[in-house]
Formats: structure tokens, C-alpha cells, sequence
């Protein structure tokens, strides 16, 4: 395992020499000396330490508290102050910089090994959860489907990239402002309540809004939520997936209209109407292209009427007379 790298910063010569000394002896590694806050911003440049341990008496334009603060906001290297002084006001000072621990001189190497273990350990600890929210940060702003988070007066807290380019808008035009504000005016009352309803219950599905874009074009989004809360289990904030069923409506409304359409189309083709072409004597009909057809043959291709082949009284007596001697 590669051994830890500790920058010194100390302006007294000798004092550096006995830390590195002790240092060394307890296995760590020390990559860089600097005697001046200066030196030590370009240093820390350089080396990249995982630690410094810092003098905050320094000599030269900046001390140690000022050299820790930058090189800690440019490069995130973490910093223990060392020193022989622990008045209020200088403690208050160094605090504000936020450094990983302190060193009073005089130490032991007792206490020298554990201010740099612990101040290492929470530095790897902090790596590592920058490192994971990282990963989430990526995963979260790369997800397909757009996303928002409320809190508890529905103001938009967060949302993803999928939902600034799905809605048309910039991050800074929609964090803390209203979710209602972008709906359609006739849904606001409607998503005030079901909002409170959601809070209430804890989960959404299936909820559709009408979202206004900046062009004042619309898109339908179907939501998909839960609620977390803090550790006294209250309400904390949202978190949502929104999809976009806006092509899926049109394509529906459309579908719906074509059925409609077809059916009034069937109902026209089945009626029969107007004046129909009839011969006086066989009572054939004549169609369209001039043919003459059987009535049962017509009216069967022009309506849902179906026929069965009977004889009348009459006719029966007509064709068959040997039937009806007595008539």
C-alpha cells in the first residue's frame, strides 16, 4: 500500500527537520517543505500532498491560516495547524478555515501520530463521499427521463437536464419558483390539491399536468413520485419522474377520431336510400354500372340484410295448381 505524502510548512529550520524526522520514523512520507505561505501555495501545486501540517506563524506576506484557506478552496488538500499558541481570537481564525485537526507544541509523537491519523481518515472518508455523490451527481443529471424534486410549498428545489430540455428552460429560470406556475392556468387549483394529497399519502402514479413551455407550446407529463422525510419522519421533499405522453395522446385522440369516422363511413355504405331503378315486369335492378342484378343481390351488397328463399300463398297457387284442386 503507497504510504500517505505529508507536506511540511515551517519557517525554523530545525523544528521542520525534527517533524519530518518523526514523521518519517512513523512510515509516512514527505514529499515537500516550504518555510513561507507563498512557498507553500506553489508547493502544494506541485506535490499534491494528501496532508500538510501547516506552522501558522509564518513569515512573509501571508501566515498559515491564509495559505491553508487557499490551498485548501483551490485543491481541496486538507490541513492541520501547528502551534505553540492557543489564544481565543487565533483559534477563532483558524476554525473559520476548516482544517483537520491541531497540533500544540510542545507534542508527543503520541499525539503528533493521532491528530495525523484521524485527520487523514476523515480526509479519505470526505474523498470518498465526494466520489459517490459524484457518481450519483452523473447518474441523476444523465437519467432519459426528466425528474423534479419539491419541497413543502411546492417550490422546484431540483430537477435533472432530461427536464430542462424536455420543458425548454434554464436551471436558473425554475429552481424556487412554484411548480403551479408552469401549468396550464385551468390545472392549478387541481394540482394545489392532489399536491396536498400527495404529501399526505407519500406516493403518485399516473397524475397527468399540461405543462407550458417558454414558446407557450404544451406537453402533457404523467407523474410517478414519492415523498422522503427527515428523521423525525416529516416531510423533507418530492421526488418525481415525469413521462411524456404528449405524442401518445395525439396519436390516440387521432385514432379515436379515425374510428369514429369510419363508423358514420359504415353506416352510409349499409343505407340505401334515393330512387332505386326497378323493372316493372322481372324486378331487377339496375346498378350503378348499368347491370341488372336480382333484387336479393343488390340490396345484400348495399345494406346487412340477408335473405331466405320462400314462396308466397299466391305464388304457390300460380306455379303448383295441381296443389290447390279445390281453388
Amino acid at each position: 500500500m503507497e504510504k500517505p505524502k505529508l507536506m511540511i510548512v515551517e519557517d525554523e529550520y530545525l523544528v521542520a527537520t525534527e517533524l519530518q524526522n518523526r514523521l518519517m520514523e512513523m512510515g509516512y512520507n514527505i514529499c515537500a517543505q516550504a518555510g513561507s505561505g507563498e512557498e507553500a501555495l506553489v508547493r502544494a501545486d506541485e506535490e499534491r500532498p494528501d496532508l500538510i501540517l501547516m506552522d501558522i506563524y509564518l513569515r512573509g506576506r501571508i501566515d498559515g491560516i491564509e495559505a491553508a484557506d487557499e490551498i485548501f478552496r483551490r485543491l481541496g488538500i486538507p490541513v492541520i495547524f501547528l502551534t505553540a499558541y492557543a489564544e481565543a481570537d487565533l483559534l477563532k481564525r483558524a476554525k473559520a478555515v476548516q482544517p483537520y485537526g491541531y497540533v500544540l507544541k510542545p507534542y508527543t509523537a503520541y499525539e503528533l501520530r493521532a491528530v495525523v491519523e484521524m485527520a487523514l481518515y476523515k480526509a479519505g472518508l470526505e474523498k470518498e463521499l465526494r466520489r459517490r455523490e459524484e457518481v450519483f451527481r452523473d447518474l441523476f443529471q444523465g437519467a432519459p427521463l426528466p425528474y423534479q424534486s419539491l419541497d413543502a410549498e411546492g417550490r422546484l428545489i431540483e430537477v435533472n437536464r432530461a427536464w430542462l430540455k424536455a420543458m425548454g428552460y434554464s436551471m436558473e429560470e425554475v429552481i424556487n419558483r412554484k411548480f403551479e406556475e408552469f401549468l396550464s392556468p385551468d390545472q392549478r387549483e387541481d394540482f394545489k390539491s392532489n399536491f396536498r394529497k400527495f404529501m399526505e399519502s407519500g406516493e403518485v402514479s399516473g397524475v397527468c399536468y399540461e405543462i407550458i413551455r417558454p414558446d407557450w407550446s404544451t406537453c402533457l407529463m404523467e407523474f410517478f413520485g414519492e415523498v422522503s422525510y427527515d428523521e423525525q419522519g416529516r416531510f423533507k421533499q418530492t421526488h418525481c419522474l415525469l413521462n411524456d405522453i404528449t405524442e401518445r395522446r395525439r396519436i390516440e385522440a387521432e385514432r379515436e377520431g379515425l374510428i369514429v369516422e369510419l363508423q358514420h363511413a359504415l353506416a352510409e355504405v349499409k343505407r340505401l336510400s334515393g330512387l332505386l331503378p326497378i323493372c316493372a315486369s322481372c324486378k331487377k335492378i339496375r346498378d350503378d354500372q348499368g347491370y341488372w342484378q336480382q333484387v336479393e343481390k343488390y340490396v345484400q351488397e348495399r345494406s346487412e340484410a340477408r335473405f331466405s328463399h320462400s314462396i308466397c300463398p299466391d305464388c304457390a297457387k300460380k306455379l303448383y295448381p295441381d296443389l290447390f284442386p279445390d281453388e
